[in-house]
């Protein structure tokens, strides 16, 4: 693959004949490293590049990637073979107008030194309590090239330097991990929050070492890092092939317009810019854009990928998403509830309940919504004050009746969260967010 480029990929698309064609060259320069007991260990640094063929031809999908050292000659000889042999299908794909962009974020960087220097001074702050035991680190820097021109006129090219630093505070019984993350280099990462976040991280941490369990039904205030997982997993709920195939939860409530949660309540997702999730283009070259998902607590739009666009003749809006030789889905790109006008006191305004400062783990299901999550970082509230820590807690319920029961929304707004999610096989990053919320009852297991 080496030296490919634009030009070349013409060259293919003009030799694979179908009904519709997509050729895609990504390329990939990674640096990375982990420290450990203030000793930088493992360091790796590697570029990588393949291609990627998508052909739709009497209603079925090819869909090939290059193999390590496949020449791309090779790769279209095998794509001509399988197109011929290709069975009638009912695929389609919604109508994208011609477009040509060139897009290149540039990236703001420090030297190797100075973040070494950097990640020690976390580890040395997280290693002051005597009961934190370890502190390992993982920092990665990701500048990815993706290059997509289709045979109806779609010709774009990004360019997105990534940053992502990997964090985990060890206790003898206890272990919190968080990752941060942006795009632009180094310097789009927040020293003095990363600092602050792992000084809450080793107070939790350390607290839940003597926290106490409770059980029971709570109200809840949920943080903009807890709001946030709580937007992911209804945000999935509205990515469009859940609701064609009948598998969401949602799909009665947006194909009739029903409320499911009250007024004040927006839900969005879009690649905000400057987030670990950026993206200017999806993986199908469509823009990408604001998903106005649930608009004061009705369901109006759903993600989509150019194939569930046409399934609901609708426009695509910058959902398709999936690794190289993988057929793009609809797939959440930053799941984020949009702020409302109530204040940090007013959320905290309750006798007793408890503050839920994030989610560790979370299995929610999208076929009825479900859920069992376990939280971290959570606090006993009694007469709008923070008390006492409390150990792992283990919420339980169904996330429809939890969004029918959110009291008030916050007024601040943060994007938390980053995760790999996976859908079918194909792991995605995202990210989610949103202001305080309040909920009028959780199950506390």
């Amino acid at each position: 693959m080496v030296g490919l480029r634009g030009e070349e990929l013409y060259d293919v698309l003009a030799q694979v004949k179908a009904d519709y064609v997509e050729v895609k060259l990504q390329e990939w320069e990674v640096f990375s490293l982990k420290l450990y007991d203030g000793q930088v260990q493992d360091i790796r640094a590697y570029e990588d590049r393949k291609v990627g063929l998508r052909a739709l031809k009497n209603g079925s999908w090819l869909v090939l990637s290059s193999a390590k050292g496949e020449k791309v000659s090779d790769l279209v000889e095998k794509a001509k073979r399988l197109i011929a042999k290709l069975p009638h299908g009912d695929a389609r794909l919604a109508l994208v107008s011609r477009h040509k962009d060139r897009y290149a974020l540039r990236k703001e960087d420090i030297g190797l030194e100075s973040k070494v220097e950097f990640f020690r001074q976390l580890e040395s702050v997280a290693t002051e309590d005597v009961l934190v035991w370890s502190v390992p680190i993982r920092y990665t820097e990701v500048v990815e090239s993706k290059h997509v021109i289709t045979s109806e006129g779609v010709d774009v090219l990004q360019e997105i330097p990534f940053v992502l630093l990997s964090i985990t505070v060890n206790t003898a019984t206890t272990s919190h991990s968080r990752l941060f993350g942006g795009v632009g280099g180094f310097a789009a990462l927040d020293a003095g929050k990363i600092m602050e976040n792992v000084r809450e991280m080793c107070k939790a941490a350390v607290a839940q070492l003597t926290a106490k369990r409770v059980s029971g039904k709570f109200k809840a205030i949920f943080s903009p890092s807890a709001a946030g997982t709580l937007a992911e997993k209804v945000a999935h709920m509205l990515e469009a092939d859940f609701v064609r195939d009948g598998i969401s939860a949602l799909r009665a409530a947006f194909e009739r317009g029903e409320r499911v949660a009250p007024a004040f309540f927006s839900l969005s997702d879009a690649p905000l810019d400057g987030c670990f999730c950026f993206y200017k283009y999806d993986d199908e070259g469509v823009a990408a854009r604001e998903k106005r998902l649930i608009e004061e607590g009705v369901p109006e739009e759903l993600i989509h990928s150019r194939e569930t666009a046409a399934s609901f003749e609708t426009a695509p809006n910058g959902g398709g998403r999936g690794p190289l030789g993988a057929m793009p889905m609809p797939r959440t790109s930053a799941a984020f509830i949009n702020r409302s006008d109530a204040s940090f006191d007013e959320i905290m305004d309750v006798k007793q309940g408890i503050y839920v400062g994030g989610i560790a783990e979370s299995n929610v299901s999208v076929r009825d919504g479900n859920f069992k999550m376990l939280a971290q970082e959570c606090y006993l509230v009694e007469d709008g004050e923070l008390k006492k820590p409390l150990g792992a807690v283990t919420l339980v319920g169904n996330l429809l009746e939890l969004l029918r029961g959110i009291e008030m929304v916050g007024d601040d707004f943060e994007l938390a969260n980053i995760t790999f999610d996976e859908k079918a096989g194909q792991v995605v990053h995202v990210c989610s967010g949103g202001p305080h919320l309040r909920v009028a009852e959780v199950k506390v297991v």
